[in-house]
């Protein structure tokens, strides 16, 4: 069963406000836990971790890449693809931002 961002109330949604340390750590550990599933077969379950981080900073393109990755291990392509857009459309706003500030 694939988890959901329902109830999550988040310090921060978009990329003009700041996710909160909290969130960020929880988000860094539901990567590496991703990671860790994935590298042992547990898809689904790098998948549901992966979008735990991502519910908890949804800015955070490596978990958007890293589930794309997954995705596209099963199968799910078109789910793949969508996940490498958002983390190519966070890492352009975060560039260009940097770039011309």
């Amino acid at each position: 069963m694939l988890w959901s961002c329902q109830g999550k109330t988040s310090s921060g949604t978009d990329g003009d406000e700041q996710v909160s340390v909290p969130d960020t750590v929880l988000a860094y550990k539901y990567k590496e836990s991703g990671k860790k599933k994935s590298a042992n077969g547990n898809q689904h379950g790098a998948i549901d971790d992966y979008t735990k981080a991502i519910c908890f900073n949804p800015n955070y393109d490596t978990a958007y890449h890293n589930r794309g990755v997954v995705k596209a291990a099963i199968g799910d392509y078109n789910g793949a693809i969508s996940d490498y857009n958002k983390a190519i459309e966070i890492i352009r706003k975060y560039v260009f931002r940097r770039t011309w500030i």
